[in-house]
């Protein structure tokens, strides 16, 4: 199997480690991760980010990526926290469908937590189908970080009854996908981004007690 390639940020100590990856038509080193990255580094996180091989050949040959199932996301989140070890220190997500996939595996693989941000409610493929009854039992604790105005999921088609109780909900107001502000919203790019690093410190702060 592709031998994974992992970007490594923050100190190397006994608490938990924060594994991120990328939605489809994108890469650990778009602006949104690498500053959600470098905060959250900065305040003594270690951030561990790699990218699913498909998508990785997809931008080298510059093709857009197509998936027809998530199992192939799901198979190399397995691989991923197998590679790392001890998943109870482990809180695996990151953006969009990269996230989608690590609340699939996340019981099963016993890791700490989920983090979703942009979350894919809606499908950003047509032709891929997702199912979400999962998430309504999931143990896993899980945080979603959602702009009020994504077009894979506004505030307007979801809410908390999706979700079991170990999720919480975060929404950042007039903003989309990747949290850059509506027209006419009175926040900027990076205060919504400042407001997504608290909120991840904070869980992260919440699962080490």
């Amino acid at each position: 199997m592709h031998s994974t390639t992992y970007l490594i940020n923050g100190i190397n100590n006994v608490g938990l480690t924060l594994v991120l990856s990328h939605g489809l038509n994108s890469s650990v080193n778009s602006p949104f991760l690498e500053k959600v990255t470098d905060g959250l580094s900065a305040h003594g996180f270690k951030v561990i980010r790699f990218e699913f091989p498909f998508m990785v050949e997809g931008r080298l040959n510059n093709e857009p990526v197509y998936v027809e199932s998530t199992q192939s996301l799901e198979s190399y989140w397995e691989k991923v926290v197998k590679e790392l070890g001890n998943p109870e220190k482990l809180v695996i997500g990151g953006k969009s469908i990269a996230a989608f996939a690590a609340t699939r595996v996340a019981d099963r693989l016993g890791v700490r937590g989920v983090l979703g941000m942009g979350f894919p409610f809606v499908s950003p493929d047509p032709d891929l189908v997702l199912h979400f009854e999962h998430l309504k039992s999931m143990q896993t604790p899980t945080m979603i970080i959602q702009g009020c105005d994504d077009p894979l999921g506004p505030s307007s088609q979801v809410d908390d009854s999706v979700f079991s109780h170990t999720t919480t909900l975060h929404w950042l107001e007039n903003s989309g996908h990747n949290f850059i502000p509506s027209p006419g919203s009175k926040r900027s790019h990076d205060e919504n981004i400042l407001d997504t690093m608290e909120w991840i410190a904070e869980f992260l702060d919440f699962l080490e007690q």
